[in-house]
């Protein structure tokens, strides 16, 4: 008959529940962020995953730049578009602008 248990945690001792943490980072990302928020409105920092913690908002910080940018270029190619070349003006270019803008406000938020 086979083997039905589950699997323990790899480690023992205090750094368990940091390997635990980060294997689940790098398996279950969404399990490992509500985990996270989790820990955190319980206030059990000691068993937070601090590193990757960090990274994810580092680089939520540079990701959220980063549209913000390619928002802003796309606005302002399509408002040039709109001051210069009026003979081309269509719904198209005025729904990019709407949209953009829209955008643009959700992130300042």
């Amino acid at each position: 008959m086979a083997d039905l248990t589950l699997p323990t945690t790899r480690s023992v001792g205090p750094a368990a529940s940091s390997v635990a943490a980060s294997d689940t980072y790098s398996g279950d990302f969404h399990a490992w962020a509500f985990r996270q928020a989790a820990l955190l409105r319980e206030g059990r920092r000691s068993e937070l995953d601090w590193e990757n913690l960090a990274e994810e908002i580092g680089d939520l910080g540079t990701s959220q730049r980063s549209e913000l940018v390619s928002r802003l270029e796309v606005l302002l190619t399509h408002l040039l578009k709109w001051q210069f070349q009026p003979e081309r003006r269509g719904r198209s270019w005025s729904q990019t602008i709407a949209e953009q803008r829209d955008r643009i406000g959700r992130l300042k938020r």
